[in-house]
């Protein structure tokens, strides 16, 4: 029974691949049009300019990150080699799951159109962007999102065999590890593909309610041995991350009514036009899958009532499973962390595409008249949404390239007037009191869009650790890895002296100071009485925290 079951699968993978030769191709031309300018660009961001400064970071319980970062070879940050397997990854994960669905449910109608329109639909989220802008570990996070598809194949193959398919629950239990510990967050995205497949397994052939639990406990089984082992593994050896998860939660600071409302907010912002990510179409897209699964339910005379009851539960999963961590949270999360709503979207729009009546199915004239109306609108939306995403993925990376540049001309000018200050003043190499106050006014052009971290100018990001003006770590790592070798570190005690004289004897004279461009924006500050000296830019009158 085993020696025929391996041909099936490999005759599966050929075929699936054969068959799709010409849609792989198009992903890859999908993936450049949204995504090519990484591969044309020297810019870097947020923590990026930390890891090629050889800052160490909080590993946050992602012990997966290191595991890829080896297996990879990315250990030593190459920027053009991070650049490209983000690329390639982005590519190749509507691939794998393309492949998922056709091993999962074969002989499907519309096979190639709906693969077609779900690599459309997921590789042009702006979402993506905002991972792929932490260029130091998008490719190990991309290539996370794609064994989602490997991890929910080796789960299903076990489920359809547990007797003799033992290893594929090991597989994917592994997989997992690796797709948690990359970005804990992703384990919603993988809740989120097992709900489509399960509905692609079940709604096109004769439903047993037995066969639908055993399916489900087998996958909810793995799924948590994969999350436990994860969690062990991460709070043993790689500190958990507890510290940056619990303030992601803000329901332990808000009262019911505040959490609630947020929580509605931020709902409500994915299912309008909300530039620059979300395009207001998730909305409509869930009502049509909603409408096209109810109307599979019911047409199908083989579908028992209790079966069709879970397959109803899993269709209201995948459509609300974007919002299970908004509503764990408390609302406002970072958009970064909406990676189920691209699979989501995608998944149901597949569906929607491989479940949508013809016409041949119609019986009266009226009836085929709503289906043309509803076919209609379905690709007018397609094209609107798939326009506005793309279109915003592009002007999201126009500014960061722009503000990038805009940040090396900013480095150079500094750089240059600040040796011009230490010449004068007779100081050595050995001085390292410099202080970067505030943030220059970036001249954003009009095309320009901005996200959370994306278009921000390192000159004006800084974490919230409360002596920003103090310690700009990001500023001064960005500065030397554009080859101006500024120093700048205080410790507790030099950070607590600031904190108690510089404002009191300093503040008048910093007031005073003109800011970036205008001369005399860097002045050596001394106070004998004190005996501290510093060399003081004036980048602006405030800074940006984060």
């Amino acid at each position: 029974m085993e020696q025929k079951k391996a041909p099936v699968l490999w005759a599966g993978i050929r075929n699936y691949f054969f068959q799709n030769r010409w849609n792989i191709m198009l992903m890859g031309f999908f993936t450049f049009m949204a995504h090519g300018s990484i591969l044309f660009s020297q810019r870097f961001g947020v923590d990026t300019e930390l890891m090629m400064n050889d800052v160490s970071e909080d590993p946050l319980g992602r012990p997966g990150l290191y595991w890829l970062e080896d297996l990879l070879g990315l250990e030593w940050f190459n920027l053009y080699y991070a650049q490209i397997l983000t690329f390639i990854f982005l590519a190749l994960t509507p691939v794998a799951f393309g492949l998922l669905f056709h091993l999962t449910a074969r002989e499907m109608p519309r096979p190639r159109i709906s693969i077609l329109l779900f690599g459309a639909s997921f590789l042009f989220s702006p979402l993506l962007t905002a991972h792929i802008y932490f260029i130091c570990q998008s490719a190990q996070i991309m290539c996370a999102y794609m064994l989602i598809a490997a991890a929910l194949l080796f789960a299903d193959l076990f489920a359809r065999d547990p007797a003799r398919k033992w290893y594929c629950a090991l597989l994917s239990v592994v997989l997992m590890n690796i797709i948690f510990g990359c970005y804990q967050v992703l384990a919603l995205a993988y809740v989120t593909g097992a709900a489509a497949i399960f509905l692609l397994r079940f709604l096109k052939e004769s439903c047993r309610l037995r066969l639908l639990f055993r399916w489900i406990g087998i996958h909810a089984g793995c799924f948590l041995l994969g999350l436990i082992s994860y969690l062990v593994i991460a709070n043993l050896f790689y500190g958990g991350g507890d510290s940056y998860l619990a303030s992601q939660i803000a329901w332990t600071h808000l009262g019911l009514e505040e959490g609630i409302r947020r929580c509605a907010s931020a709902i409500r912002s994915t299912l309008t036009t909300n530039p620059p990510y979300y395009s207001g179409g998730y909305g409509f897209f869930s009502l049509l899958f909603v409408g096209v699964l109810a109307w599979r339910l019911i047409t199908a005379k083989e579908t028992k009532r209790s079966c069709g009851l879970l397959l109803s539960a899993a269709g209201l999963f995948l459509v609300v499973s974007p919002y299970l961590f908004i509503l764990f949270t408390g609302g406002d999360i970072l958009d970064r962390l909406q990676l189920a709503l691209p699979l989501s979207q995608s998944c149901m729009i597949y569906l929607t595409a491989v479940f949508f009546p013809g016409m041949a199915e119609m019986k009266k004239t009226f009836m085929q008249a709503g289906l043309g109306i509803a076919s209609l609108a379905f690709a007018v939306l397609l094209f609107k949404d798939f326009t506005f995403q793309l279109k915003y993925c592009n002007r999201l990376y126009y500014t960061n390239e722009w503000v990038f540049q805009y940040d090396t001309q900013v480095a150079e000018r500094v750089y240059a007037d600040l040796q011009e200050v230490i010449a004068a003043n007779g100081l050595d190499d050995t001085f390292d009191n410099y202080m970067f106050w505030g943030s220059p006014d970036i001249p954003y052009p009009h095309t320009s869009v901005t996200g959370h971290t994306m278009g921000l100018s390192l000159f004006q990001f800084e974490p919230q650790i409360g002596m920003a003006p103090v310690n700009r770590i990001r500023l001064i790592s960005f500065m030397r890895n554009m080859g101006y070798p500024v120093k700048s570190y205080f410790t507790e005690g030099e950070t607590a002296v600031y904190h108690a004289d510089f404002q009191e004897y300093f503040a008048e004279a910093l007031e005073a100071m003109p800011c970036y461009p205008v001369p005399g924006y860097i002045q050596y500050l001394s106070n004998g009485e004190l005996g501290v000296e510093y060399v003081i830019i004036k980048l602006g009158d405030s800074w940006r925290m984060e």
